[in-house]
């Protein structure tokens, strides 16, 4: 499991969703046969806000994987698993489910003194 965060161009707008798009264009370029699952949201336990959840299965390498997607003011937070199997990939979901259901924001202003 990892993260990775995708900072927004708020001069265009840009969206969690555009986000999602971008990463379901870009995979499904490298591995045409990808099959792309939207999954239950999970519901982050410190706030009322839900991460969106993808499952990205069979890529050109044999891959599975999940991403959950965070909106957060200026950028879209993503926790991934990823797997080599699929019997590994179901047997990890609870553990992610779990990593991204603690997910805390703490600040938008940094302030390093």
């Amino acid at each position: 499991m990892y993260t990775t965060v995708a900072t927004l161009d708020s001069s265009s707008s840009e969206k969690t969703e555009d986000v999602i798009r971008h990463d379901i264009e870009s995979f499904k370029k490298s591995s045409p046969n990808l099959i792309v699952e939207k999954s239950k949201n999970i519901k982050i336990n410190k706030n009322d806000k839900s991460a969106q959840v993808y499952y990205f299965l069979r890529d050109s390498n044999g891959n599975y994987e999940a991403v959950a997607y965070i909106a957060e003011l200026d950028n879209v937070v993503m926790v991934i698993i990823t797997s080599r199997t699929e019997k590994e990939f179901r047997e990890n979901l609870i553990a992610f489910k779990e990593l991204v259901s603690s997910y805390w924001w703490i600040t938008e202003k940094v302030e390093i003194k």
